[in-house]
């Protein structure tokens, strides 16, 4: 069984290096690995919050937890287990959403796989704003395969809208956002695109590190510039009646954004840049020009930012424009690619970067195609297929393209994770082997190591599988009571931290915890007499005999270290 499927772009591996006399048919993260990269510079990597970032989590998991309205206790409950299994971490990549989230794809919280990434930007944001967002963050969490078949964002932005609204933040920048993302999300499959297979669901909100947001909205063509202290800019984008995309982006010490469109009278396809002057208050039309016959439906920049990519859903191709003097991009250029020697692009509806030099290892530009919307969504299933395309030479076009990995299954982001290892079931005394949730084709170890995760002894070893995030490894004994373990990333231990686990002993019932004494002996006396389940300690489950009574007398001679 997969666990970790769908992957809200947590954890998107990194490799920093030189590729040397590695070949594209080795394209996957074992190989990637074994050639000596790290997973430290990708699109998306958490690391650990500060004292005082922990202590604005802490404050805004209160302010859910003291309003009844605002979400669940579920959702409470699990925030709070979460943060103290260093699951919420803090955003180090390069990708612009507010916050972004790894789920299993069951419902419930598991603190040992699931994990929640906020952005620095959101950290310049009301309490209750970041409150909402991880109560919008924990819904993913607790959506199960089957949601995320469907359109699983457009639940979770009303679960959002409706804890700002009982936390007063009706009209604010952050609930007219959300509102008009949902609006977006809830539209029918409409054309354009122009192939109706392809659904458009519209809406994105990106954020900077500085705290500004940025967002469209689809009813009343516009566009919104947000300050943290709650100022909002609007735009009325006339030059864009049907706003697809936009990227934000900085050149030369002016910040400009990029909105791709379409005009359905013209029938055709529309860019348009804006200089975006005084702080963000205010942005005026730089240039506007017009795709004839065609459909920027999705967005990127180059690693370098020298170049933007469209890609035209109408025609299956990908459009290079390049900055003109001021250093928007507006200069038009030869395609990247298109359809007829790229099949890999029909049916495409969205295109990135890759964001690190060793993941691209050619001269020029690689961009990778998802097959499904990405725009409003924080979400990315990582077993659906992608594609990616190389530019080996550096002319600015694409020389071939790259659908399968080594095994002969579609590439897919299973081979661009790297997460911080965990375990699915809970590590208890005696267990001979554990299953471990990792990146893809990660190095794996499983550490005995002391509270502060200082190294004791190595218990096992082996290798993720290169096509999912789960795998069973064996020990070398049974684990103990009231020692930790850990599962670390050998290969990135430094990007990927490693938290030490506690192995519990099961007849530890009251306090002194970590010590064994007759009130232990006189808790399982009770709770035996009383048939409940902490003395139920053997098979069969739910009967009360002397398996029972000899297994609490295994647990407790065993002590405590």
């Amino acid at each position: 069984m997969r666990t970790g499927r769908t992957m809200h772009t947590l954890g998107a591996i990194g490799l920093t290096g030189a590729i040397g006399a590695l070949s594209m048919a080795d394209f996957t993260s074992a190989s990637f690995r074994a050639a000596g990269f790290q997973a430290a510079d990708g699109e998306v990597r958490g690391v650990a919050l500060s004292a005082s970032q922990k202590t604005v989590v802490t404050q805004a998991i209160n302010l859910l937890d003291n309003n009844n309205s605002s979400t669940t206790q579920a959702c409470v409950d699990c925030l709070r287990t979460l943060l103290a299994n260093d699951r919420i971490c803090l955003e180090a990549g390069t990708t612009t959403a507010g916050a972004t989230t790894l789920a299993d794809e069951k419902a419930g919280c598991n603190p040992r796989t699931e994990g929640i990434h906020i952005s620095p930007g959101m950290f310049h944001q009301r309490t209750e704003v970041i409150a909402c967002v991880l109560a919008h963050e924990w819904f993913h969490i607790n959506q199960s395969a089957a949601d995320y078949q469907g359109n699983f964002e457009a639940p979770a932005y009303q679960h959002e809208i409706d804890c700002l609204v009982a936390l007063g933040l009706t009209g604010s920048n952050r609930h007219m956002q959300m509102v008009n993302c949902l609006a977006a999300l809830n539209q029918p499959p409409q054309s354009p695109p122009f192939d109706a297979g392809r659904t458009s669901e519209g809406g994105k909100i990106a954020f900077d590190d500085s705290g500004w947001s940025y967002s469209m909205g689809s009813d009343f063509p516009g566009f919104y510039i947000s300050a943290p202290d709650n100022v909002m800019m609007y735009g009325h984008l006339v030059d864009t009646p049907v706003p697809y995309d936009f990227e934000v982006y900085t050149a030369d010490d002016k910040k400009f954004v990029t909105i791709s469109g379409y005009d359905p009278v013209a029938s055709s396809g529309v860019i348009v840049s804006y200089e975006v002057v005084a702080d963000g208050q205010s942005f005026f039309l730089h240039h506007a020009q017009t795709l004839t016959d065609s459909e920027p439906f999705s967005l990127t920049r180059s690693t370098d930012g020298s170049r933007l990519f469209a890609l035209d859903t109408r025609w299956d191709r990908v459009v290079t424009f390049t900055r003109d003097a001021d250093g928007a991009y507006t200069v038009p250029g030869a395609d990247y690619a298109g359809f007829d020697d790229y099949p890999a692009l029909g049916g495409a509806l969205g295109i990135s970067a890759n964001t690190a030099d060793a993941r691209r290892g050619m001269a020029g530009d690689s961009l990778i195609i998802d097959y499904h919307d990405t725009r409003a969504q924080s979400a990315v299933v990582v077993d659906r297929p992608r594609a990616v395309l190389f530019d080996d030479n550096g002319d600015g076009a694409a020389d071939r393209q790259e659908t399968l990995d080594t095994d002969g299954t579609p590439i897919d982001w299973y081979d661009f994770i790297a997460v911080v290892p965990g375990f699915v079931d809970e590590p208890v005394f005696g267990d001979t082997g554990v299953t471990v949730f990792a990146g893809a084709g990660a190095a794996i170890e499983i550490q005995a190591v002391d509270s502060g995760g200082a190294f004791i002894e190595t218990l096992g070893a082996g290798t993720m599988p290169t096509d999912d995030n789960e795998a069973p490894f064996a020990l070398s004994r049974a684990l103990n009571p009231c020692e930790y373990i850990q599962a670390v990333d050998t290969d990135n231990i430094a990007a990927v931290p490693p938290r030490p686990w506690y192995i519990p002993n099961p007849v530890d019932y009251a306090e002194p915890f970590g010590a064994l004494d007759f009130s232990d002996v006189f808790a399982f006396l009770v709770a035996f007499g009383a048939q409940e389940a902490p003395a139920d300690l053997a098979d069969p489950e739910g009967v009360f005999d002397f398996s029972d009574v000899f297994a609490f007398l295994v647990a407790f001679g065993a002590g405590c270290g």
